[in-house]
């Protein structure tokens, strides 16, 4: 079964380390975002995943063949960044 290329944005938000298992399971993580990269939390996830880490989302978003973007954090924040 072929995984999803999947970029993690919001990486530091409490919801993250609920959902990594299903989504190391489920998904190829090619990238994890967040403002705060120095964060532990966001360190280790990206660890585990296999994956970058990067303070520029739209590195991520421009990463080649991305299937699938998490986007975790406030409401009010990621829907006009992540629909430009």
């Amino acid at each position: 079964m072929t995984h999803v290329r999947t970029i993690i944005l919001g990486a530091s938000h409490w919801h993250v380390p609920l959902c990594a298992p299903a989504i190391a399971e489920e998904h190829e993580v090619i990238g994890v975002g967040d403002d705060d990269v120095s964060r532990v939390q966001v360190q280790d996830l990206a660890e585990g995943w296999g994956a970058p880490v990067e303070a520029d989302w739209r590195k991520l978003v421009d990463l080649p063949d991305v299937g699938l973007a998490y986007v975790f954090g406030p409401m009010t924040v990621w829907p006009k960044s992540v629909l430009r």
